[in-house]
């Protein structure tokens, strides 16, 4: 038959596995795993001792607050300027738009559209021919065609 087969003797040229050698750990090792196992509690009980006092909503929130809308008033409804106060004061102007906040509104709508140029100006409809001596789009003219 053959001889008994140990772990050291090769089969086929290849030596058999080898099993890794364990670790030898010192007394610094054992207390440096010591201490931050130490650490690791004292955190995990402050964190249950805050969510007892404080409240688990208040370290932890699962819904983000949101901020109340400033034009929102309850009770009362939210005036809305459209143009500015465009039957005092031209339309999409400074002046109509002071004007509306004077008299109270909370909101100013406008349209702002682009000139040939690419600058943008507060016109509201998209042919000049409503509210200027002058006819085409707004796109069509510069700023400064626009503003002579």
């Amino acid at each position: 038959m053959g001889l008994p087969r140990g772990p050291l003797q090769r089969i086929n040229t290849r030596a058999a596995p080898c099993l890794p050698l364990p670790t030898i750990t010192s007394a610094v090792d054992h207390r440096h795993r010591y201490i931050m196992m130490r650490r690791v509690l004292l955190v995990v009980v402050f964190l249950a001792c805050s969510c007892l006092l404080f409240g688990f909503d208040y370290l932890f929130p699962l819904r983000v607050p949101q901020p109340p809308h400033a034009f929102l008033h309850p009770g009362r409804p939210v005036i809305l300027s459209h143009r500015g106060s465009r039957s005092l004061n031209p339309e999409n102007t400074i002046l109509a738009f002071e004007n509306s906040l004077l008299l109270g509104a909370d909101v100013i709508e406008t349209d702002v559209r682009l000139t040939k140029d690419n600058v943008l100006v507060c016109f509201h409809d998209e042919n000049v021919a409503r509210t200027t001596n002058g006819s085409g789009i707004v796109r069509s003219f510069t700023l400064q065609e626009i503003k002579y």
